[in-house]
């Protein structure tokens, strides 16, 4: 018998804890040994502490249990005294019940909006029915994981082997186990809860087709039943696991699994989650691999790709390392990139990268305007690609294994990845060369910092403000945060609250890398000057410091308004962000000497052929800015620009014709007003039609 235990890391709303799911590993044959534990009718027997993975009597007690529903071969129990002291509420349990029978509507598929249970059954297989009655029951309970306000972890939901087996500890039923402490089973919607439930569900029809999935050579392997566990709630709409874990570190190998960690996790629910989307693969494919018992992990994956699609397996996993790098998951939202596992040194003209495991792969970043690269060459004729990180293209190659890169390639971020496809631990040499080199450098906030504070669910802003003493040109963003999340950047010089050079989206990654966006072309410079990078996001947390104050960082829950922290010590911590401001010294540009202000175009214009009117605006500081269109009699016939435009930019307003009432205005002389720092400006052009 083997006694060893799993903690399975789940998906948790909260960002203040990590949930987890425990799965005590025991052969599905009777250990043979009798023990005295009995319970009452009304009592099952659960562990008293799941953090260990004995069976004989002193690991369980005896606990009471309502049940609060009983219909359609599904039993739900509560946990007795949690229900007393308010835990669990009857619109909770109610909700688990209806999507569990009877209705999943955020399901991918209207196939699939049936029901956790029809769902799983259909899609994987039946359950075991070890106690022969074709009942699934349901067990809701403050699972004991020592949890408590101090501290940061807490189990979310288990299925126990030792339920399949006749030891006297044994409940001998088809359980999953559903924790309420501090797992929301209040909210009407308990979507954690459900998210536990549909994963842990898998867990226990898994054991019946496969017990034997998560053994390897006597050691726990669960990276495909895991990766399995976690495509059931996606599919079924109620989430993902945080595939940042595992995309801030892919030099892990797919058949790996050490210490439980999250990125283990994470790399197997995005690869199956990448085979479930493939067409031809899809749902049978993962419904072969469910139920194959005679095969397990990545044999079981190759065995049926190889001998019933007719696929090498290293085409299908080269395949997953390019579309991840590039985000390509059709049915997916929001796939962060894949973070650098080192930076390229400069001073340096070769490297040797350590040694991966099989079936991973290791990226090497070359950054904008670090130098100018002239050629990379890889010594070991090793599977390798480089793409071009701001617009998903690779790079090809001059000759085998060797680039040269193109006279503007500073502009750009450069990812060298390097794949081992081969079933051993591989490193990768690389010589290159540099035709010039930039003074390039990062001010950072929070990178060794893990104090941070969360306001509320809805969507709120964090700012920082950097100072550079320094005629400069901004290069690039990188930034980490406490989960997968889309973020919305904005780049301000001049002024926290000023209208923004960059306002932009991006899927952030969680863990220990860094969200990376290059803002090299958008001739950003700066003089001896603030400037202010602000996030803006759902569900996350913004950071504290003793030295707040000197950091200068701001808040905002509508991204307008923003104010100082200052003195926030009493507000709960939780979460992790960091963010790091790149530039490179440079002579300091201005759009000020390039620009025709008022410049109007085309004049005369013609509204009917197009295209429309278009009119330029410049401001060096941070003042309302107001452009105005009148007739030649002076009426005022429309307002085309009203606001404070980003500093030192270049702005095209554009115009279409029309006056306030939608219609287009007749032949004649017209006259634009830019009205700006007290001063006006009129510009004449004509219409003709």
């Amino acid at each position: 018998m083997n006694n060893k235990f799993l903690f399975i890391f789940l998906f948790s709303i909260s960002q203040s804890v990590d949930s987890k799911c425990g799965n005590p590993i025991l052969s599905r044959i009777s250990s043979g040994i009798q023990r005295n534990l009995i319970c009452a009718d009304n009592e099952f027997k659960i562990r008293s502490n799941i953090i260990q993975n004995g069976v004989s009597d002193e690991y369980f007690e005896c606990v009471e249990f309502l049940l609060f529903y009983s219909q359609d071969n599904v039993n739900i129990f509560v946990e007795k005294y949690q229900y007393d002291i308010g835990n669990v509420s009857n619109s909770a349990l109610e909700s688990l019940v209806n999507h569990f029978i009877y209705t999943t509507p955020l399901a991918e598929k209207s196939e699939y909006r049936s029901g956790i249970k029809n769902f799983s059954e259909t899609f994987f297989g039946p359950p075991p029915n070890k106690d022969g009655s074709n009942e699934i029951n349901i067990i809701i309970l403050d699972i004991r994981d020592n949890f408590s306000d101090d501290s940061n972890n807490y189990i979310a939901g288990y299925f126990d082997r030792n339920d399949q087996t006749d030891n006297a500890t044994s409940n001998q039923k088809d359980i999953v186990y559903i924790d309420c402490y501090p797992t929301n089973m209040v909210a009407d919607y308990p979507e954690e809860a459900l998210f536990t439930l549909a994963h842990e569900y898998q867990h226990l029809l898994h054991f019946n087709s496969d017990p034997l999935e998560i053994i390897d050579e006597n050691r726990f392997n669960p990276w495909l039943d895991e990766g399995l566990a976690d495509l059931s709630p996606s599919i079924l709409g109620f989430g993902n696991r945080q595939y940042g874990h595992f995309l801030s570190n892919t030099s892990i190998g797919l058949d790996q699994w050490i210490n439980n960690g999250l990125e283990y996790y994470a790399k197997s629910a995005l690869f199956i989650r990448y085979l479930y989307e493939l067409d031809y693969l899809g749902a049978s494919f993962i419904k072969n691999i469910f139920e194959d018992d005679n095969f397990q992990r990545l044999e079981s994956i190759k065995h049926w790709i190889e001998n019933f699609y007719g696929i090498e397996f290293n085409n299908i996993f080269e395949d997953w390392v390019i579309n991840t790098s590039f985000n390509n998951y059709p049915q997916s939202d929001c796939i962060s990139d894949v973070s650098k596992n080192i930076e390229i040194n400069r001073n340096d003209n070769s490297y040797q990268s350590p040694e991966i495991p099989p079936y991973s792969f290791f990226n090497i970043l070359i950054p904008n305007h670090s130098n100018s690269l002239e050629y990379l060459n890889n010594i070991y004729d090793d599977n390798v690609f480089i793409y071009n990180s701001n617009d998903k293209t690779v790079l090809d190659e001059i000759y085998n294994n060797f680039w040269m890169f193109p006279d503007t390639s500073y502009q750009n971020d450069y990812m060298y990845t390097f794949i081992n496809d081969s079933e051993n631990s591989k490193s990768n040499f690389i010589n290159y060369e540099f035709k010039n080199r930039f003074s390039h450098n990062t001010l950072s906030f929070g990178v060794d910092i893990d104090n941070y504070i969360s306001f509320d669910a809805n969507k709120w802003y964090a700012g920082i403000e950097f100072y550079i003493d320094t005629t400069a040109m901004l290069t690039s963003v990188d930034f980490i945060t406490a989960n997968d999340n889309i973020v919305d950047l904005k780049i301000s010089k001049g002024g926290i609250f000023y209208t923004p050079q960059i306002d932009t989206m991006k899927c952030s990654s969680t863990g220990s890398g860094l969200s990376r966006i290059n803002i090299s072309n958008e001739n950003i410079y700066v003089n001896n000057e603030y400037v202010y990078v602000i996030l803006g996001m759902n569900q996350n947390a913004m950071g504290y410091i003793e030295s707040l104050n000197s950091m200068n960082s701001y808040y905002s829950l509508d991204g307008n308004t923003f104010i100082r922290l200052e003195n926030v010590q009493s507000i709960d911590l939780n979460g992790n962000w960091a963010i790091e401001l790149s530039y490179i010294d440079t002579i300091y540009t201005s759009y000020h000497d390039t620009i025709n202000l008022g410049h109007i175009y085309p004049n005369p214009y013609n509204p009917i052929l197009g295209p429309d009117l278009e009119t330029t605006i410049y401001s060096e500081k941070h003042e309302k800015y107001k452009i105005e269109i009148f007739n030649s009699i002076g009426q005022k016939i429309n307002e085309i620009y009203n606001g404070f435009p980003a500093i030192d930019q270049e702005i095209i307003v554009k115009w279409d014709g029309k006056d306030y009432n939608g219609m287009i205005v007749g032949s004649g002389t017209y006259f634009l007003l830019h009205t700006y720092n007290n001063e006006v400006k009129k510009f004449k052009f004509t219409i003709i039609k």
